[in-house]
C-alpha cells in the first residue's frame, strides 16, 4: 500500500504523537488505553502510523 492510500484511511488533526513524542504534528487516533475507569485515546503521526502498519504486516505475514 502506498502512503497516500494509507493516509486516506484516517482522520487527521493537530496533536502529539505517543510513539515519537513529536508535538504539534498531524496525528490520528490509533487506539485507546484504559487504566481503571479512565480511558484515553492514543494518537500517532503519519510517520509512526506508516511504521506501525509495516510492523503489523511483518508480524501477520
Amino acid at each position: 500500500m502506498k502512503p497516500q492510500q494509507l493516509w486516506q484511511r484516517f482522520k487527521w488533526a493537530a496533536g502529539s504523537c505517543f510513539r515519537c513524542e513529536r508535538l504539534d504534528v498531524e496525528v490520528t487516533v490509533i487506539g485507546s488505553i484504559a487504566v481503571g475507569d479512565v480511558e484515553v485515546e492514543i494518537h500517532a503521526c503519519r510517520k509512526c502510523v506508516f511504521r506501525l502498519e509495516q510492523l503489523h504486516w511483518a508480524l501477520v505475514g
